[in-house]
């Protein structure tokens, strides 16, 4: 099953792609202007076609220049991970050989600048991953398991397990229906559904996006709403928090990937609007980016792969240009554009001075008051410092593995 799985994911680039990158020299050409001390995790990949190979994580301080891995903690490849404050967890459930199938809590300490160990949960049933926890306190989190059909609810101050949610009713196709990534907002956690097949598509007679509203007090489930109108599905992705967010106003925000551009007979992707009051959604305010523009470049997008939202209306992302997919090397095509999305004015402008990236490399996070955006190009490979102020990026330094994730810790 794992092999399979793992074919899967060489074919989608949901985890971390699994074809050999040409770019395998980082280049010190940086000009960081970053401060402050920052949780990186990168990976490397072996010639295998990829079925093995390391994360690696590690606590670096004032980046710039080359990263290197000699002083990272070596983990599972494709090892999800997110942050919350100062502390990080890490997912090293995914199906590799040297996976611990396990979720550990790191906390960084600001006043010795030390990132150390702060408790384990292990998964109990050995085929099964998560990807992600969601806190709705800080004593309580929700972690969505991929192929059971369940949501842990987990303590994250003792990570034990407190509960638990059965989920598998509302799969399309077998006993789970893979969920994505969450949102707590007054009450409820909103839990988007992926619904797809084994080929991790969605379904061909199921174009639709469903999320679940969970009631965080009673832990049970109120309803599952379901945006029917536009077509737009794969709400969310497992591994990428700003694929679902809330703007100034509360409204919730769920981004869409639909067929990652693969399908050149369906290239829907886009955003759908769980408003602020409501509990269903607003499909006025769905938006089908596929039919727009992109300025600076002309193509228009064939998918979303990740997105932050910035403020304002606006959100950075990096989103898929079919054109520029080579067929024969899907995971490592330079594909990936970063955008700025304007969801008032519905607009998509290609961000200068940043080349397409693989599919490997689309990390994009708060930092200093600016934003890291990761990227692996042609020429470069680790991270360019966004300033949304002037619209300007810069590349900021450079890592010797593919720039999976970073987060700036509190002082």
């Amino acid at each position: 099953m794992f092999n399979k799985f793992i074919l899967s994911v060489c074919s989608l680039a949901l985890l971390v792609g699994c074809k050999k990158d040409n770019n395998n020299s980082p280049i010190d050409n940086g000009d960081t202007g970053l401060t402050g001390s920052f949780f990186l995790e990168t990976s490397v990949k072996n010639g295998d076609q990829h079925r093995s190979g390391a994360s690696y994580l590690q606590l670096i301080t004032n980046p710039s220049g080359v990263i290197d891995n000699k002083k990272a903690e070596q983990v599972g490849l494709s090892s999800g991970r997110c942050a919350y404050g100062n502390e990080v967890y890490v997912f090293d459930v995914a199906p590799s050989p040297d996976s611990k199938k396990a979720v550990t809590k790191y906390r960084y300490n600001p006043a010795a600048n030390t990132f150390a160990k702060d408790g384990v949960l292990e998964i109990s049933s050995a085929s099964d991953i998560a990807f992600n926890l969601v806190k709705a306190s800080d004593t309580k989190a929700y972690m969505p398991l991929f192929f059971s059909g369940t949501v842990w609810i987990i303590n994250p101050q003792t990570m034990q397990k407190t509960g638990e949610i059965d989920i598998s009713s509302y799969a399309h196709q077998g006993n789970t229906p893979k969920p994505g990534y969450g949102i707590v907002r007054d009450g409820y956690f909103y839990l988007p559904l992926n619904q797809i097949n084994d080929q991790w598509m969605p379904y061909d007679d199921y174009q639709q996006s469903d999320v679940l509203v969970i009631n965080t007090t009673t832990d049970k489930v109120e309803s599952l709403i379901s945006e029917k109108t536009t077509g737009l599905a794969f709400p969310s992705l497992q591994m990428e928090e700003g694929m679902v967010f809330q703007n100034e106003s509360h409204d919730i925000y769920v981004a869409c990937a639909g067929y990652f551009g693969y399908n050149p007979a369906n290239t829907k992707c886009g955003f759908i609007c769980i408003p602020n009051g409501s509990k269903d959604f607003d499909t006025a305010r769905s938006w089908d980016i596929s039919t727009t523009a992109i300025e600076g470049l002309g193509y228009k997008p064939t998918s979303i792969y990740n997105c932050w939202y910035i403020g304002g209306g606006k959100a950075l992302a990096y989103v898929a240009v079919g054109e520029l997919i080579d067929p024969k090397n899907l995971m490592t095509s330079k594909n990936a554009v970063a955008v700025l999305i304007d969801l008032n004015a519905r607009s998509i402008k290609k961000i200068d001075d940043i080349e397409p990236s693989s599919q490997e490399a689309i990390s994009l996070r708060p930092a200093d008051g600016y934003y890291l955006i990761g990227n692996s190009s042609a020429s470069k490979r680790g991270f360019y410092r966004y300033d949304s102020s002037t619209g300007k990026a810069t590349f900021a330094f450079a890592t010797e593995g593919l720039p999976n994730f970073i987060h700036q810790f509190k002082k």
